[in-house]
């Protein structure tokens, strides 16, 4: 059950970050947006869903004072249009709630 929650993690991070203006968000703005969608397991699983999402290209992190910033990739914008799969992120379907 935490593997299929920390994939559905990572795959709501990428889709929050295609919806947000300029396809960036700190990791407090992922984590309201991972509570809203009842996904969020605290800072450290943010973080760790972030660093995942940075290992396979999905995004470029950053630290800004004590947040992770988190920038969308185009490899990211694919992977949350459904148009690629990435490992640790479930493909995007046609009933996706994110």
């Amino acid at each position: 059950m935490q593997q299929i929650l920390s994939d559905e993690r990572r795959l709501a991070i990428l889709r929050c970050l295609w919806k947000s203006p300029g396809h960036c968000a700190n990791e407090e703005v992922l984590g309201k947006y991972l509570r809203q969608v009842a996904l969020y397991g605290g800072c450290d699983a943010t973080r760790s869903a972030l660093d995942h999402l940075d290992r396979v290209g999905a995004v470029h992190t950053r630290m800004h004072l004590s947040l992770m910033v988190a920038e969308l990739t185009r490899r990211g914008a694919d992977a949350a249009e459904g148009c690629t799969e990435l490992e640790g992120v479930p493909k995007v379907g046609a009933d996706c709630p994110y």
